[in-house]
């Protein structure tokens, strides 16, 4: 016996069909959403998450007023090279820019001296001290197990079109003889002149670079009011100073006579990689010799009148920005 049933469940059967017809309709439309969302994550990034620490020096070397009119490190690739970043991934979208922002590389094999573990971290934290004033660039962080071999190996990979800017980490310290060194100079020179500025500390690699290889840029570290040098005169002159110490979440904020866990030469030598990624944001067809000439005029003077053997051009400071017209 058939059962009658009323309009109100025949309009109730309608739309429950055209709603299981519908559900590939929302899933689609999900899907596209979801696309569209991870599109734009991937062009524009995602600004780093600023919830914990950010180093007073951003402010000291003027970058503040660059953030504030649009200056932010955007379209800039800056690469890394430094013998650890441990636990970097933990501080993705916190210090360090999201994950498609990042590119890890791995180059020699590992020492068969034990690391110290700080070195292990020390490229994590220097990335969080770059990315204070790059906080939407993207990175190549190149990790280097095997002395010499594994820098120029990275050096070549950096020299494939990545970054534009490329620090190497005091931690990074071996002697090197005099045919090493004008080996690497060789790499160092012929990236300079495709426009792959290298920045290093003036304490490494193994003290030797900073003093040895003039195509790049050598930086040394000041602390304090008073700017006191944190190296010793005979490591060699440096282009640039900037202040050596940062507070990271990595090493920690606890200050100790004016001096952060982080601190060094290549704390200093991170702040005028991200300071001259910075400016080529800003004038993207500046040579290097341009780009040197800029931050000199700009810096403050200190010790000797002009260029001296202390401090160089002087304590790196960004004038105004452009104004963009």
């Amino acid at each position: 016996m058939s059962t009658k049933r009323n309009g109100r469940d025949l309009w109730w059967d309608a739309l429950k069909d055209f709603l299981d017809a519908g559900r590939y309709w929302t899933l689609g439309v999900v899907l596209l959403f979801v696309g569209l969302i991870a599109y734009l994550i991937v062009v524009y990034g995602l600004p780093a998450v600023r919830n914990a620490v950010i180093s007073e020096a951003v402010g000291s070397l003027g970058v503040t007023a660059w953030h504030e009119a649009g200056f932010d490190g955007r379209g800039e690739r800056v690469g890394l090279i430094a013998v650890g970043f441990e636990n970097y991934r933990r501080l993705v979208y916190r210090e360090l820019p999201g994950y498609w922002s990042i590119d890890r590389h791995h180059f020699g094999s590992a020492s068969d001296e034990p690391l110290d573990p700080l070195a292990l971290r020390r490229g994590t934290a220097l990335g969080e001290v770059l990315f204070d004033i790059l906080p939407r660039s993207g990175a190549e962080f190149y990790s280097c197990g095997g002395g010499l071999d594994s820098v120029v190996e990275s050096l070549g990979r950096a020299a494939s079109g990545y970054p534009t800017v490329t620090l190497l980490s005091c931690d990074l310290g071996f002697g090197l003889p005099r045919s090493e060194i004008d080996r690497l100079e060789g790499w160092i020179g012929r990236m300079r002149r495709h426009r792959y500025l290298i920045v290093v500390p003036i304490c490494g690699p193994g003290a030797t670079v900073s003093c040895c290889v003039p195509s790049a840029w050598t930086v040394g570290a000041v602390v304090g009011p008073e700017h006191t040098p944190m190296d010793p005169p005979h490591l060699g002159t440096p282009d640039f100073v900037a202040p050596g110490t940062a507070p990271t979440v990595t090493f920690g904020r606890r200050v100790t006579d004016g001096v952060y866990p982080l601190a060094g030469a290549d704390v200093a030598a991170a702040y005028v990689a991200a300071v001259a990624a910075l400016v080529w944001q800003a004038y993207p067809k500046m040579t290097i010799d341009e780009l040197e000439a800029y931050l000199a005029e700009h810096a403050i003077d200190l010790g000797e009148p002009g260029f001296d053997n202390v401090y160089g051009h002087g304590l790196v400071r960004l004038p105004a920005p452009p104004s963009g017209d």
